[in-house]
C-alpha cells in the first residue's frame, strides 16, 4: 500500500512538472511557431524568404494584320459576346484539327478586331490549348483568318479531346441541377484548388510552359499559373450558364476572375486560394466572393482591368467559407469542412455550426514534445463518409452516426502525416517532417469503392491499458510512459488511453485516469 502511495505521489509530481513542460516546450519554439502559423493562416503556407503570393508575367497576346483574302465558306453567326463568339468559333476549330486543317476562314463572321480578342481563344478553351498555337489575323478592323498549328496527328488530337471530354465531367461532377449558383461556383472553385498545383518550381527557375497559361494547362496537366486558373474557372462557370469574366492586373502581373450571382458581381481568385508551395487537401476561401473594397484593402489586389464592372455587394465577405482550410462538402442537409483542428458541420439554413471531430495537434519532428499550432487535414467524401486524417491515422467519419473509424495507419518511419486527397477510387496521403518539406506521395491500401473492405475498429475499454479488466496503478504507468514519450501505443492501447477522446493520449488524460483510481471521479465515460 505504502508502494501505491508512493508511486501516486510521484506521479503528481510528475504531472506538476508535464503541466509545464508541454509550455516550456512550445515557448522556446514560439517566436518560430507563430510566425509560421501568421504566415500559414494568412497566405495558406509557411515559407521562409519565399514567395507569398506567386505571380507570372502575363503572356504576351496580340493580333496580326494581313491583306484582305477570298471570304469564308462559314455562315455568318449570332453573338452577343466574346464568350458566346468563342463557344461559336470553338467546334469549328476543333474540326478543323480533326481535319488536319492548318486554317480557317472567318470574314464572313464580320468579327471586329477591336472589339473581340481572339487571342484569347486558346487560353479560355482546353480543347485549343494544348500543343496547339492559333494566330488570329484580321484586315482593316475585321478578322480574316485563324492559323493553326498542331504537333498533334489527327488520331492524338482526337484522343486528347477525350481527355478533355473527361476532365471537364470530372469536375462538373461535384455539381448538380438543386444548387444555387452560389453552390455552383464555390464546388467548381474547391475543385480546381483542391486537384490543381501551381506551377510553382517551373516559375521559379523560368521555364513556364505555354499550357501554364491557359486553362488546357491546369485541366489537364493539373498544373498552371494564374492565366490558367482563371480562364479555366471562367470556362467551368460558362459551361454553367453563370456569367464570369477574366480580369487582369499589369501592375500586378496577376489574373483572376470576375462573377455574376444573382444580380451582382463578385471577385473570385483560385491561384491565391491555392497554398504554395502546394499543401495537399488544402483550399483556402479568402478570396471567393469577395467585393472590390475587400479585394484592394484586405486582399492586396490592385490595377484590373475590369473596374467597369463593379463588385459593390459585400453579401458574402464574411460568410462561413472564409475560416474553412479545407474543400467544402455540400450535402442536401448540411456542409462540412475543415477550421482550426477541427472537423465542423454547418446548417446554411440557420447559420450554425458544430464540432464534429477533432483532429488533435502535430507534433514537431524529432521536436521533444513541441507541436505545431496548426492542423494538417484533407477532407473529401465518399459514399457517406467524410475521410480526414490526425497526424498518425487516416479516418473515416459517417454523416448517419457522426462516429470516426480508422481507416488506415501509415508507416511513420519518415514523418508524419500532413494531408489526404482522394485520386479515383483510392485515397493519397503524403508523409512529412515538416510542412515545409516537399514530403513523400503515397497511396493507402485501401478502396473507396462500396464493396471494399474497411479495417473495423480494435475493441477496447477505456484506461485499461494493459487490456486485464481493471483500470489500475500499471495502467496509469502506462499512459505516464506515453505521455512522456517513452512507448509508442499500440492502437488498442491508444484508444483504451485516450479517455478524453480528443485523439491524444496527454496530460489531460493522465490526470483523468489518476482520478479515476483515486475515486475522485466515477466513470470515465
Amino acid at each position: 500500500m505504502k508502494r501505491i502511495k508512493r508511486f501516486i505521489t510521484f506521479i503528481l509530481a510528475i504531472m506538476l512538472m508535464l503541466t509545464a513542460v508541454p509550455a516550456q516546450a512550445k515557448d522556446s519554439l514560439q517566436s518560430e511557431l507563430i510566425v509560421q502559423e501568421r504566415q500559414y493562416d494568412r497566405y495558406g503556407i509557411a515559407c521562409e524568404n519565399e514567395l507569398l503570393y506567386p505571380t507570372a508575367e502575363l503572356p504576351e497576346m496580340e493580333k496580326h494584320e494581313t491583306e484582305e483574302i477570298t471570304p469564308s465558306v462559314y455562315t455568318a453567326g449570332d453573338y452577343e459576346s466574346e464568350i458566346d463568339l468563342f463557344l461559336q468559333l470553338e467546334p469549328l476549330v476543333k474540326e478543323a484539327l480533326l481535319a488536319g486543317q492548318t486554317r480557317i476562314n472567318i470574314r464572313e463572321y464580320g468579327i471586329n478586331s477591336d472589339e473581340y480578342q481572339l487571342y484569347r481563344l486558346p487560353y479560355f478553351s482546353p480543347y485549343l490549348g494544348m500543343s496547339m498555337d492559333i494566330t488570329a489575323w484580321y484586315s482593316g478592323n475585321v478578322y480574316s483568318y485563324l492559323q493553326i498549328e498542331n504537333s498533334m496527328t489527327p488520331e492524338e488530337t482526337s484522343q486528347y479531346f477525350s481527355q478533355v471530354d473527361k476532365a471537364i465531367e470530372d469536375v462538373l461532377s461535384v455539381v448538380t441541377d438543386e444548387m444555387t449558383d452560389v453552390e455552383k461556383a464555390l464546388a467548381v472553385h474547391d475543385y480546381l484548388v483542391y486537384y490543381a498545383e501551381y506551377d510553382y518550381d517551373n516559375l521559379v527557375n523560368g521555364t513556364i510552359p505555354p499550357e501554364s497559361y491557359k486553362s488546357a494547362g491546369l485541366l489537364i496537366n493539373g498544373t498552371g499559373v494564374c492565366n490558367a486558373y482563371a480562364y479555366a474557372y471562367q470556362y467551368l462557370m460558362t459551361l454553367l450558364g453563370i456569367e464570369c469574366y477574366v480580369t487582369n492586373s499589369s501592375a500586378m502581373n496577376h489574373a483572376w476572375n470576375i462573377v455574376k450571382i444573382d444580380d451582382s458581381y463578385y471577385h473570385v481568385d483560385c491561384t491565391w486560394d491555392d497554398p504554395v508551395p502546394d499543401q495537399f487537401g488544402k483550399v483556402s476561401h479568402n478570396h471567393f466572393l469577395a467585393d472590390d473594397e475587400k479585394m484592394r484593402n484586405e486582399l492586396e489586389h490592385y490595377g484590373w482591368d475590369r473596374e467597369d464592372i463593379p463588385c459593390d455587394n459585400d453579401k458574402y465577405n464574411d460568410k462561413y467559407w472564409t475560416e474553412a482550410e479545407s474543400q467544402i462538402i455540400q450535402t442536401e442537409e448540411f456542409i462540412y469542412y475543415i477550421k482550426g483542428s477541427a472537423v465542423y458541420e454547418y446548417d446554411d439554413e440557420n447559420g450554425t455550426e458544430k464540432e464534429i471531430a477533432e483532429l488533435g495537434r502535430w507534433w514537431v519532428w524529432e521536436g521533444g514534445g513541441s507541436y505545431w499550432t496548426s492542423a494538417f487535414s484533407g477532407l473529401f467524401y465518399n459514399n457517406g463518409y467524410l475521410y480526414y486524417n490526425t497526424y498518425n491515422k487516416i479516418f473515416r467519419l459517417s454523416l448517419d452516426t457522426l462516429e470516426s473509424e480508422i481507416v488506415y495507419e501509415p508507416d511513420l518511419s519518415d514523418g508524419y502525416v500532413y494531408g489526404i486527397r482522394d485520386r479515383g477510387n483510392k485515397i493519397e496521403y503524403i508523409i512529412k517532417q515538416s510542412y515545409q518539406d516537399e514530403g513523400i506521395v503515397c497511396t493507402a491500401p485501401v478502396l473507396l469503392d462500396e464493396e471494399s473492405e474497411q479495417p473495423e475498429t480494435p475493441e477496447y475499454v477505456l484506461g485499461d491499458v494493459d487490456d486485464n479488466g481493471n483500470v489500475n496503478i500499471a495502467d496509469l504507468r502506462i499512459v505516464l510512459r506515453a505521455v512522456c514519450r517513452k512507448v509508442e501505443l499500440t492502437e488498442e492501447q491508444r484508444l483504451a488511453a485516450d479517455v478524453e477522446r480528443d485523439n491524444n493520449v496527454d496530460i489531460q488524460d493522465l490526470r483523468k485516469v489518476l482520478r479515476f483510481i483515486c475515486k475522485k471521479i466515477d466513470s470515465l465515460e
